[in-house]
C-alpha cells in the first residue's frame, strides 16, 4: 500500500494539521518537557526527518553550526510530542522521506523560531531580574552573569520587559511561520514559564482558533543561557565562555 505524502502549505512547509489524528490527548496535558528514552511513552517527532541534510551538522562544529537544514529541523518548534504508539502509527501511514521546504522558507523559519527563543528567554531573565535566588533553585550548575553593580536589577528587568513587548510584537506577523505554530509556541511557552503576559498573549490567540499543537519545548537552562547573552549585548557584561558559546549556536 502506498503512503501518503505530507501536506503542504504554500510555502513548502508541512501542515502540522496533519498530525491531528495521531494526537488524541489534548495539548494541555501533554508534556512540555521530555528526556529522550527508549521506555518513555511520549516521543518527541521530528516533523522533518529521514534526510541526509537534516543529521549532517557539517564536519566540523562550526560547520554545523552554519548548516540551516540541520538547524531548521532541530528546532523545537518542528517537534511535536505524542505517544510513541501513534508516531509508529503516522510512520506506517506517510511517506518515509520528508524534503526540506524551500531555502529562502528555512531561512524565513529560523527567523521566526529566533524569535520564539528570544520570547521566551526574555521571560526567564525577567523572572531572575525580579527573583535572583531562584537561579540557584532551578540552575545550581551554572554561574550568575556578572553584572555592574550600576545595573540594578529593575534596569535589568525593564530591559526584559521591554524586550518581551517587542518579540511579541514580533511573532504577531512571522516571516512565514502558520499562526497556528506560532501560536502553540507562545502557548507551551506561557505554560511552561507561567508568565502572565505570555498567557495573555496565548489566551487571545485561542479565541480566535483554539487549535494548538503539543510542540516539545527545550530545557530551561537553554532559554537561561539565551537570556545572559542577550544581557551581555545589551550592557556589555561578561558571561561565560562556555555559556557564550552555546548561545553563539542558538543565535547564529
Amino acid at each position: 500500500m502506498s503512503k501518503e505524502a505530507f501536506p503542504r502549505h504554500e510555502s513548502g512547509l508541512v501542515d502540522f494539521d496533519c498530525y491531528l489524528p495521531y494526537l488524541p490527548d489534548h495539548p494541555d496535558e501533554v508534556p512540555i518537557y521530555v528526556v529522550p528514552s527508549p521506555g518513555s511513552p511520549v516521543v518527541h517527532q521530528h516533523v522533518y526527518f529521514q534526510l541526509n541534510g537534516y543529521r549532517s551538522p557539517g564536519k566540523t562544529s562550526e560547520e554545523g553550526n552554519q548548516n540551516p537544514l540541520s538547524r531548521f529541523r532541530g528546532f523545537s518548534y518542528n517537534q511535536i510530542l505524542m505517544r510513541r504508539f501513534e508516531e509508529k502509527r503516522a510512520h506506517r501511514d506517510f511517506e518515509d522521506h520528508v524534503d526540506p521546504p524551500p531555502e529562502i522558507t528555512i531561512e524565513k523559519s529560523l527567523m521566526d523560531f529566533r524569535h520564539l527563543d528570544l520570547l521566551a528567554a526574555t521571560s526567564i531573565g525577567l523572572e531572575m531580574a525580579l527573583h535572583p535566588r531562584r537561579r540557584r533553585q532551578y540552575f545550581p550548575h551554572i554561574g550568575a552573569p556578572v553584572v555592574s553593580k550600576t545595573i540594578s536589577r529593575l534596569d535589568i528587568a525593564d530591559f526584559f520587559d521591554g524586550q518581551r513587548e517587542i518579540l511579541i510584537d514580533a511573532v504577531r506577523t512571522p516571516e512565514i511561520s502558520p499562526q497556528r505554530v506560532i501560536t502553540s509556541a507562545i502557548k507551551r511557552l506561557s505554560t511552561y514559564f507561567g508568565d502572565a503576559r505570555i498567557t495573555k498573549e496565548a489566551d487571545e490567540r485561542l479565541a480566535n482558533d483554539s487549535q494548538y499543537y503539543p510542540l516539545r519545548m527545550r530545557h530551561k537552562e537553554h532559554f537561561y543561557n539565551l537570556s545572559n547573552y542577550m544581557l551581555k549585548k545589551e550592557f556589555d557584561i561578561e558571561m561565560l565562555t562556555e555559556m557564550e558559546a552555546d548561545v553563539e549556536t542558538a543565535t547564529a
